[in-house]
């Protein structure tokens, strides 16, 4: 639900700001998390959605995976991709 999001997202922000005052980053370098985290919670809200949508049907017979298990795979990577910028442990290119 929504207001499920919206409350998960929101213990994201504040863990990301506990985070940065224990390491006392930059208000620039912090901005750059923080955009970068408002993204991912973007692209996991839309890749949610779709899998709602989609249904569970059986693998073919050449399919490596359903679209439904390309989709769970996807927002597991998301997901660790947000814990990872909660965490500060993005690595900058």
């Amino acid at each position: 639900s929504t207001v499920a999001w919206v409350a998960q997202e929101h213990d994201e922000w504040d863990q990301m700001d506990i985070n940065s005052k224990a390491l006392e980053l930059e208000e620039g370098e912090l901005a750059e998390f923080r955009a970068t985290l408002l993204l991912k919670q973007r692209q996991r809200r839309l890749i949610s959605e779709v899998l709602r949508r989609t249904p569970e049907k059986p693998r073919g017979l050449l399919d490596l995976q359903t679209r439904y298990e390309e989709l769970k795979e996807l927002l597991g990577q998301v997901n660790d991709s947000i814990q990872g910028i909660i965490n500060l442990l993005v690595n900058k290119e």
